[in-house]
């Protein structure tokens, strides 16, 4: 799509390409998020925050059965993963693991990082920067 871009010219125009994000959620394969917890955060905050990022993407059962998921309080230093394989999702705070097998809320629930409205915009900048580093970068 930018052809004689390199480096960080080709990363600016990739930040700002809902494209190139779209193209990353469609992609098949598997997907991880690390959330780095720096607070303590409720269980209850958590499932707040999910049902009002996803309730723009996903059908409303759809969103209570991935918020119900949620099993427990994340805490401050705790690493909360989120992991999509093979149709599935599972979701592990502080090694309570819980798994939903359900194709689309494991595919689409990466819009909520990577959609036109990303719940953390400085996340697809970095993806950007880091997709134009030679391979041996990354």
């Amino acid at each position: 799509a930018y052809p004689g871009l390199i480096g960080p010219a080709l990363a600016e125009k990739l930040a700002g390409d809902q494209g190139f994000f779209d193209a990353l959620a469609n992609s098949p394969g598997d997907k991880l998020v690390l959330m780095h917890m720096v607070r303590d955060v409720s269980r209850k905050q958590l499932a707040d925050a999910f049902h009002d990022s996803l309730s723009k993407i996903l059908p409303p059962p759809k969103v209570a059965v991935l918020v119900a998921a949620i099993p427990s309080d994340a805490r401050d230093g705790q690493t909360a993963v989120l992991r999509s394989h093979q149709g599935a999702l599972s979701i592990d705070i502080g090694g309570r693991v819980q798994t939903l097998r359900d194709p689309e809320t494991a595919q689409e629930i990466w819009r909520v990082w990577l959609g036109p409205d990303s719940v953390s915009p400085t996340l697809k900048r970095s993806i950007a920067e880091r997709a134009v580093q030679p391979t041996a970068a990354l």
